[in-house]
This record gives C-alpha cells, structure tokens and sequence, in this order.
C-alpha cells in the first residue's frame, strides 16, 4: 500500500484504489485526523449505513476518514506517532502511549481471502471484534505487543489502546475500479454492498495473464501469531522459473520479463516486517543507482515483493574455486575486477550508499565486455544509518566499536581481493555477527580472524601497496573508493600489479575459517 493525494481524478481511479479505511470514533482518534502529517490520506466518507453513534457524527451526512492506498510503490502502511509515519496518532497523558511504530498493515501477496496483515508493534494490546450491522459480535480478537493477525476484508471495530477507537474496513485487493473517494460509491464499499461480483470478475481477468512469480506465493498463508491455528504451507513452486540463487529470506529465479532474460529476486517471507522494509529500501537505493558496474533494477511488484533486475551472464566469484576452495581466477581478470568494482563503490560512496555486504558471492563475472558487476543491495544504507549486517569474514574490526561506514566497504573488498589473488582461501561464514558483543568466545574468534588478516597485509610485496591500504585496521586511514580507483587506473600501477600478481605463490598454511 502507499498514500496518495486525496480525491484522485476519475481519469486514474483505476490506479487509486482504497485497501484500508480507518474511521475515528474516539476522541484523541478524530484529534488525530487534523495533524499536519495526515492530510493527505484524509477524505470524507458518507454515513448512510455505518453503525457509528450519533454523538459523534453530531448530524453530518459524512465524516473524515483515513484512506489507506494501494500501489506498486509501497507494499504496507505504518501508524505512529512519528512524522515519518503514513499515518500519524495522538492522544492525552490518560490514555495510551503512541509508540513511533504503533502498527503496520502489510498487504500479503496473492492471499486467497485478500486479507491484509495487522502487526502490534507498540507496548499496548489491540482489541478487534466484528461489526454486524445492527448489533456487536460479543467475540473479540485481542492482539498482543509483537503479535500479527490476518484480516480479511469486512467491517470492523478496533482498539489500537486506550483512546485509539477505530471503524476498520479492508477492502479486497482485486477492487481496483472504485471510484472517487468522495462519492457515494464509498458508501457501498463501507457497507460492502458491491464488492462480492465486481471482485470475482476482477479476479478472473487477473488469472489469464497471471505472472509466474505471482505462482511463488499462490498457496501461501501467513501464520498469526495470535491464531496459532493458521498454520503456513508450503509455497508453490513454478515450473517456467529457474532458480540461480536463494538466502534465507529471497530467492533469485532467471525468468522472460519484457522480451528478455531478467533476474527475479523475490522476497521468500513476505510476512516478516524486517523482509518489508529491506524490500523496500533495497528498491529505493536501486533505483538511484545507474553504472555499467552495477546491476540495473528494471522493474518491481510491490504485490509480491519482487525486484526484477537484469540478468547478467555469468558466476559469481565464489563459484571460482578449485578442490581447495582456492580462487582459479584468470589472472587477466584479477586487476579487472579490482577496478570495475573500485569504481562502483567510488560511484555508490559519492551518492552516500554504503553496500555493508561486500564479498564474492555478490560479485558477478561477466563477458570480457561487461567485466565485474556489483548486486545484492539487500543491506545497503545512506551513509548517516548505522548497520550491523553483513557476512562473517568480511565486516571490519572497527564492528567492535559499533562503527559502519564507507571504509567498512573497503575492508570487505580488501579480504575479497586477497580471496581474488590467491592469498587466502574462500572465507566461510562461521559466528553470527549479532552475538559480536555480547559472547566472549565469538568476539575472540572475530579478532583472531582480523589478526590474521593484518599478518597477511603485513607480508603483501610492494607492489600491492594499495592493497594493503585497504585491509589497514584503522579505518580512518584506510584508502577511499575514489582515492583506489583513481590509483588503479594508472598505467604504471596496473602493469605492476599484473606482474606481482603473476610471480606470487599460496602461503603454505592458510588461515581457513571452520564451518
């Protein structure tokens, strides 16, 4: 979902459909539709119909309400006390505190009943019951904080704490023809007088020109933590998709997407907040990102959390490996991939973008004409957002202090590099970063790693100076991308490397890290 500007024209009302209406019957719940933040989602709805008590309406015809949009941009809404917040609360000392996140709707792809996901991120509990016209259902649903629950489209009361009362509507997903949001037609929505036949038909048409990786989540269901009953299946797998690449939470599949061979990374948990948010930030930073160096984004599906990029022919360096997982790397291709990858962090470092994952699995060798091609934004962040993310062997020493930036890029593309040139075998992921403070033994095997690392620095030639200033443990004078690339495109430097590179040997014991 995403907001968008109130009263859209009738010309776009296909574009502009309503998901979520969120009618305030509460005082602090009404208060809250007049800050600043919220006018854009603000919109009149009629009354005819609604069980809403009349002191509240005070003998309008119609009342504001919050309307929650659905588009490709965004696939969730958050509503908190924060600024940042689509939709922004407020209450008195009396009542509930109003977390920065209170909650978030998630729209959950292709679900079968067009339900949408309510998360509790806040302190206090939600209650949510039916509302049948003319009368209550005495049973409630009670969400508690880090609880999720399952909605599907129908009327609802909801309690978001004390002094947070709401009318909740959800509306199906395959409605996208409704029109303006300050016509009667929103009334019959409200009442749900006309969604059942305009959805079927709606539903039908979608199914003939149906996107294999909509398939991926076909037969998903999203397990409530406060329903442990609704148990989560397993996703269906399409037979026109061919997977290249997979992680705990996405998986890459090479696919035909307008008239050409595009890599489909597609989010594997489209439950989980955090795989929301990283889609979504992974698919801002890309679209701002343009260079020969780096995977293009091509297009998106917010509906399935997907991210279609090109395909580029060619392994990534992990796969070059012999027996002894030693890189087999030509040594033609070593210097290349030093510079087209110093260029593109030169490139994403100038725009304030710091990758945090650098490492041969996220480095793709491509055709001589192509050469190396930097991907995997998943982690990345603007400079001023600290990360703790990242792969075992190649997070830098300065984690200890809690410090991330762009020289924290260098250090990872510095221990990739001595992968490149042979010097040390391809590291292995061993301890989980996050327990890094907090467990001894882990952080003890962190800095043994980082030792070695600097022992092997130390026994680099001459002639890989500039390695070498890529691997120094201060990361204040750790070479820049732009200072690396700049020195790696001097003629004198890369004949030198090349032949360095040509007469050095493995080291006889390498450090190799324990699965």
């Amino acid at each position: 979902m995403a907001y968008l500007s109130p009263e859209p024209e009738d010309t776009k009302s296909e574009e502009y459909h309503t998901r979520v209406i969120l009618l305030p019957i509460s005082t602090s719940a009404v208060k809250s539709l007049k800050l600043p933040g919220n006018r854009d989602i603000v919109g009149s709805i009629p009354l005819t119909g609604l069980p809403i008590d009349p002191l509240v309406t005070r003998g309008r015809n119609k009342i504001l309400a919050f309307r929650l949009y659905e588009n490709l941009d965004r696939p969730y809404f958050v509503v908190g006390s924060d600024k940042s917040c689509q939709v922004q609360l407020q209450t008195t000392i009396d009542e509930c505190w109003v977390n920065i996140r209170h909650c978030l709707f998630i729209t959950i792809p292709d679900d079968k009943d067009d339900a949408v996901l309510l998360r509790n991120s806040s302190t206090s509990r939600f209650i949510l019951r039916d509302v049948l016209y003319g009368q209550e259902d005495e049973e409630e649903e009670e969400i508690l904080p880090g609880d999720r629950l399952r909605i599907r489209p129908g009327l609802m009361h909801i309690t978001l704490g004390a002094g947070l009362e709401f009318l909740l509507k959800v509306l199906p997903s395959s409605v996208s023809n409704t029109r303006s949001p300050v016509s009667s037609g929103v009334c019959e929505l409200l009442s749900g007088s006309a969604i059942t036949a305009k959805s079927t038909v709606l539903r039908r048409k979608k199914a003939a020109n149906k996107d294999p990786i909509d398939a991926l989540h076909a037969n998903k269901r999203i397990k409530s933590e406060a329903s442990p009953s609704k148990t989560a299946q397993c996703e269906a797998w399409h037979p026109k998709l061919d997977l290249v690449a997979e992680t705990g939470l996405t998986r890459v599949f090479k696919l035909q997407r307008f008239g050409r061979l595009v890599a489909a990374k597609v989010c594997r948990k489209p439950d989980i907040e955090d795989a929301v948010y990283m889609w979504e930030n992974e698919r801002k930073i890309l679209q701002a990102l343009k260079h020969r160096n780096i995977a293009q984004l091509l297009d998106f599906q917010a509906s399935n959390l997907a991210l279609y990029l090109e395909y580029i022919e060619g392994l990534d360096l992990s796969q070059y490996v012999d027996t002894d997982r030693f890189s087999i790397i030509k040594e033609e291709m070593q210097l290349r991939i030093w510079i087209d990858i110093s260029g593109a962090l030169k490139y994403i470092h100038e725009k304030g973008i710091i990758h945090h994952d650098i490492k041969p699995n996220n480095i793709i060798l491509g055709n001589h004409k192509r050469g190396a091609v930097l991907c995997d934004f998943g982690l990345s962040t603007l400079e001023h957002r600290y990360s703790d993310g990242g792969s075992t062997s190649y997070v830098p020493p300065e984690m200890l202090l809690k410090q991330r930036g762009k020289p924290s890029d260098i250090w990872a593309f510095g221990v990739t590099m001595l992968f490149v040139f042979k010097h040390i075998q391809l590291p292995s992921n061993g301890w989980p970063i996050r327990k890094l403070m907090e467990d001894a033994k882990i952080r003890k095997k962190f800095m043994t790693w980082w030792d070695h690392i600097d022992t092997l620095r130390k026994k680099l030639p001459r002639r890989m100076t500039v390695l070498r200033e890529m691997l120094t443990l201060d990361p204040q004078r750790r070479i820049s991308a732009s200072s690396l690339h700049d020195t790696l495109n001097r003629p004198r430097i890369a004949a030198a490397t090349t032949t360095t590179a040509a007469k050095k040997t493995k080291i006889k014991k390498p450090y190799l890290l324990k699965r």
